[in-house]
């Protein structure tokens, strides 16, 4: 995944809020008596949200498991901002660590549905991970798709759309028994041949990431509407949570 994709990556997303993301991460942490300086973008891709939080004087790391979207955020991000190939749930390791070993992250942020493409047993690794590299009282926001959503590409698997200079048609199949969703990516570049990405994202109860998080050892400290402050109800297709270390 995201191999091709790379490279017609912005206009594949379009013009996706990113700014309102990195207002939406800076309010959670705002009332921490401990500065948030240090902060991980897990799932960076070609790091448009890590060049947010950069011009915002924050020290970013980012890490991805996509070599060729990382190639994309190094020329965005130039070569001041550590960059680390990580497929998930393999996140340990001081080569990851934002100053050297046994340093920690004040914050941690994974945004865009980006750990829906792990399964639950991964997930819940990966969440341990998270905290593992934060600081006690350190955050991790993130966000994910919901019940909601697996039903609204059920009730609709295809959808098309032209996005900057390319055709985008999303072909899904949704198994709801095991919670998980299909998807085929064709995308039609004006200036080169068409090709195809084979998606697969994992749907998690809001019981199962309550669970994963107080099983890592992190509270709860929110779960809202995609990046607002409504609480998180049953026709919310992306859930935004706010984790914070004991």
């Amino acid at each position: 995944m995201y191999e091709q994709i790379a490279a017609v990556y912005g206009d594949v997303v379009g013009d996706l809020p990113y700014g309102a993301w990195a207002d939406f991460v800076e309010r959670s942490w705002a009332s921490d008596p401990q500065p948030v300086h240090r902060v991980l973008d897990l799932c960076c891709g070609t790091g448009l949200l890590t060049a947010e939080l950069v011009a915002r004087g924050y020290a970013l790391v980012g890490a991805d498991g996509s070599a060729e979207m990382l190639e994309e955020a190094r020329r965005l991000l130039g070569p001041a901002v550590p960059l680390h190939r990580r497929v998930l749930p393999a996140l340990d390791g001081d080569g990851l660590r934002p100053d050297g070993p046994g340093s920690s992250f004040d914050a941690v942020v994974s945004t865009f549905d980006s750990l829906n493409y792990l399964t639950l047993p991964d997930f819940a690794a990966t969440v341990a991970a998270v905290a593992r590299l934060l600081r006690t009282g350190g955050w991790f926001v993130l966000d994910l798709h919901t019940e909601a959503m697996m039903r609204a590409i059920a009730a609709a698997p295809r959808a098309e759309a032209r996005s900057g200079a390319l055709d985008l048609v999303m072909d899904s199949a949704v198994d709801l028994a095991t919670r998980t969703v299909t998807t085929t990516v064709t995308i039609t570049p004006d200036d080169r041949p068409a090709f195809a990405e084979r998606h697969v994202q994992h749907f998690f109860t809001v019981d199962d990431v309550r669970a994963t998080a107080t099983a890592a050892g992190l509270s709860v400290v929110s779960v809202t509407e995609d990046y607002t402050e409504a609480p998180l109800d049953d026709g919310a297709l992306r859930a935004t949570w706010v984790l914070r270390r004991h």
